[in-house]
């Protein structure tokens, strides 16, 4: 099923809904930038330093800025993409 919001088409996830939580924290991003009246791209950013052996929530600290980041490249936004590994 795919609808159309805000003139971008979503497909729809068996299960997902309104409360889709990427699509939540991607209108949380997007409010708090015009409130605060930023004038350069938008950042989703996380740190990976794991304080013991690695794995797989280790995963999550990089996965969720991605999905965020990819709500907000949808709906026509500018999200430069970089990867630091340090």
């Amino acid at each position: 099923m795919v609808r159309q919001e805000a003139g971008v088409a979503r497909t729809a996830v068996a299960g997902a809904g309104q409360s889709d939580w990427v699509v939540a924290v991607a209108d949380q991003v997007i409010a708090q930038a015009k409130d605060r009246a930023l004038a350069g791209p938008l950042t989703c950013a996380s740190g990976l330093s794991p304080s013991g052996p690695i794995h797989l929530g280790n995963l999550r600290e990089i996965m969720v800025p991605h999905f965020v980041a990819d709500e907000i490249r949808n709906r026509g936004l500018t999200l430069p993409a970089h990867l630091v590994v340090g």
